[in-house]
């Protein structure tokens, strides 16, 4: 049971009281019964509206994952197509909601991305991994079944241009000719900096700005929130991703801009 008040503060005494006899009484309904009551204030509403709907998502494996002994994860081969359903909707749509922890959103027709989508064209037999650094997915949770892995609120931390390549790749009919993508899937405890020092990790091997391994903080977040509540304008944490949208160039606030204007409008420093 939930019980959500818009309150900031925690729920009365008298409302837990009964909450504590309402939880009481169904657990004596049957021997097995268990129950549970979840308080929400203002501030759990909005960090669960912010944080969107847990998803799950299934990967079907080529082989037998590799794993080690010193913390829950997988390392893998999925078939180009496999890898493709994993990141698609029921209506082949792309799932954006997989990559809201990456640094920065779809870079475009780039050197790289343009050398990614030749690979996937490419008629000599060669597998597709052996050219490609492959994808890190976080996640809360993953377990085997079968030949699939079943991943609860993954996250694509690294890949994205590689995700993106390849749904445009299935997109124009590519077929995936017993092709493979290497992923990984790791478990990170979701106390701790372990998934923000993963997704730093895995986007220091190439030139970022700065300022983008930041986009993942809970104050660039709530700025994006904020903004876009208010209609106006799209602040937008992640390089490209408003842009991908289709919003207005004049509606959009980069971090870099936003950084500007704080300067601008900052005292000036005493010298002496």
């Amino acid at each position: 049971m939930i019980y959500a008040s818009k309150a900031a503060a925690g729920p009365h005494p008298h409302v837990k009281a009964k909450g504590d006899r309402l939880r009481r009484e169904l657990a004596e309904i049957t021997s097995d019964t268990e129950a549970t009551i979840e308080y929400l204030n203002a501030a759990d509403l909005r960090e669960r509206t912010a944080r969107g709907a847990r998803a799950v998502a299934e990967l079907v494996f080529s082989e037998t994952p590799m794993s080690t002994s010193l913390g829950e994860g997988y390392v893998c081969l999925a078939r180009l197509d496999e890898y493709y359903r994993f990141i698609t909707s029921d209506n082949r749509a792309l799932r954006l909601e997989l990559f809201e922890s990456n640094v920065r959103d779809y870079a475009g027709s780039t050197a790289v991305n343009n050398a990614i989508g030749d690979t996937l064209r490419s008629g000599t037999g060669e597998d597709f991994w052996w050219f490609n650094n492959g994808v890190t997915v976080v996640a809360d949770e993953a377990r085997i079944i079968g030949k699939r892995i079943v991943v609860k609120d993954p996250q694509i931390v690294n890949g994205l241009q590689t995700s993106h390549e390849v749904y445009s790749y299935f997109q124009s009919g590519g077929q995936h000719r017993d092709r493979s993508l290497l992923v990984k899937i790791v478990v990170a405890p979701e106390n701790g900096t372990a998934r923000d020092r993963i997704i730093r990790a895995t986007n220091s091997q190439t030139q970022l700005p700065a300022g983008a391994l930041r986009a993942t903080e809970p104050i660039q977040k709530d700025t994006e929130e904020s903004l876009t509540h208010s209609g106006a304008y799209h602040y937008e944490r992640r390089a490209g991703y408003y842009r991908n949208l289709g919003f207005p160039v004049d509606q959009v606030v980069s971090m870099a801009r936003l950084a500007r204007e704080f300067t601008a409008f900052a005292p000036p420093t005493a010298t002496c």
